[in-house]
Order: structure tokens, then sequence, then C-alpha cells
């Protein structure tokens, strides 16, 4: 039966239902901000942020410690508003820590490409959250992008469209990579190294090279530092073989592609890395 028009209603539903919408709304906004969610959240829950650089292997390390701790009894959120046509993986959105299976039980946040940020921050300390940081060789990440942009043109760190791209030739390809992409990067790890060396924070931090090199031991590694207990090596390949790289964006699994990027842009991505002399980049082969 349809709504009657506001004209029929009686005087007293006239009144009530725009004081209902305002108090809605007021109550919405109250329940979806961060001070909202830090007192729903019981104080103790254990949150873990898996906070990775694109093209470092991050959807297969996700995908098995998603999986492989929800037998332990953890949900997995993504951090970030997703949807048809909008990914905003760069920025926070708590309003994910709502929708869980077991709202009150450990999380683990499943990979975002999302830069450190006093926001960040804020959200590390006033959660008590841990964050597994995720990286690899940049001239490595670099080639995985040309052949990621061959395929998808979704580039949240520089816009490119498939059509623009076709019409490049690979040193045109190489420089975009190089010029717009690669400072994403540094800033990327700038911002992180210093939360993992000078803040204090609870970071773990995993390379790409030693998850290829040693996948169970590094995946055993990452299941104690989100538990906060001994891992069975057994269980983790189990989990390895159950929820492996099927179905992510794991291309070929090899570290050294980089090696032939072109010299020149070597050199010229090797210059922004002068202007942080207090930050470490031996992490991305710099």
């Amino acid at each position: 039966m349809p709504f009657a028009p506001a004209s029929k209603l009686n005087p007293i539903a006239t009144f009530l239902i725009p004081v209902f919408r305002r108090r809605l709304r007021r109550l919405a906004g109250r329940l979806s901000s961060d001070s909202a969610i830090t007192r729903l959240r019981e104080p103790q829950t254990r949150i873990v942020w898996h906070v990775a650089a694109p093209k470092s292997g991050s959807t297969w390390v996700s995908k098995v410690l998603s999986e492989g701790l929800a037998e332990r009894g953890w949900s997995s959120s993504m951090l970030y508003t997703t949807g048809r046509a909008v990914r905003r993986e760069q920025t926070l959105d708590l309003r994910a820590l709502f929708d869980l299976k077991h709202p009150h039980g450990p999380v683990f946040a499943t990979h975002q490409h999302c830069p450190y940020s006093e926001y960040a921050r804020s959200f590390i300390e006033e959660h008590d959250v841990r964050v597994i940081l995720q990286v690899r060789d940049l001239f490595d990440c670099l080639v995985s992008f040309v052949d990621h942009l061959d395929n998808n043109p979704l580039v949240p760190m520089a816009f490119m469209t498939r059509e623009q791209w076709g019409a490049l030739d690979h040193a045109q390809r190489c420089r975009f990579v190089t010029d717009l992409v690669a400072p994403w990067y540094i800033r990327f790890w700038a911002g992180w190294y210093q939360a993992w060396r000078e803040s204090g924070l609870d970071i773990r931090l995993v390379r790409y090279e030693a998850l290829c090199a040693e996948p169970a031991r590094t995946f055993q590694d990452l299941t104690e530092f989100c538990t906060g207990q001994a891992a069975d090596l057994r269980e983790v390949k189990r989990w390895m073989e159950a929820y492996g790289r099927e179905g992510t964006r794991l291309n070929r699994g090899v570290s050294g592609r980089g090696r032939d990027w072109p010299e020149a842009h070597r050199q010229r991505i090797r210059s922004w890395v002068e202007l942080y002399p207090e930050t470490d980049f031996s992490p991305l082969g710099l």
C-alpha cells in the first residue's frame, strides 16, 4: 500500500516525520564517527592491518592470512571504501569495522596501499593496531607495474586510461612509470619508515624477496605476529596449499626483473632518495 501524500497525513505525523529524520541523520553521523567506532569496539580486541606497496605480493599474503585466521575465529575487513567503480584504498575508512561477522573478535584488515599519515598513526595508537608492512625492490615493482597497466588501467597514484597507455611505446611507458608512479613509492616508504623506526608503533616488515625465498617461514612469522602465539608450521603450510596464489595478482613470483630498468631512470629515482638522508631505502633495493 503506497504512503499517503504529506497533505493527507494528520498534523502529528506531519510534525513527527521531519523530527524523526533529523534525529536519524544525527544518530547516523554520530555512529559513523571515529570516536563512536572506538567506543563500540572492545578495548582489548586485536586488529592487524596489512599495509603494502603495490605489486609486492600483498594479495597473496592477505588471502592466506585472512582465510587461515578465519579458521581461528578472526574476521577480515577492508579499511577503505569499495564498491562499484569505487576503490579508495589510499584513505582509511573505519566504518567497515561495523560490518563484521564477529564484531568483538580479532580483525585482520586486508592489504591496503595506504600512505602513512598522522591520521593513520592516530588510528594505530587508539586501537593498539599491529601493522604488517610489505615492500619489494622498487625496480622490480616498476616492471610489474608495466605488466599491470598492459592489462588493467586502474592506477590510483597516477591517471592513465587504456587508450592513452596503448598509444605509448615501451620507452614512454617506462618514463611514465618512473616519473609518475615511482615517486608514490618513495613517499610511501619514507612515511612508513619513520613510523617503523621512530614512532614506536608495532610494525612488522616483510619483503617480497624473503616471501619468495622462504614462503612457509615468512607466513609462520606473520601468523605469530598476528596472534601473539607460536604458529605450527604444518598448519601454515596447509593454509598455503588451501588458500595459495590462485586468484591473486602475483605475476611471476620471481625477484630481479627490474635489473634491466633503464639506467637513466634509475639515476633519476636515486636522486629523489638523496632528499631523505635519514631514511634507509635498502628494503626497496635503493
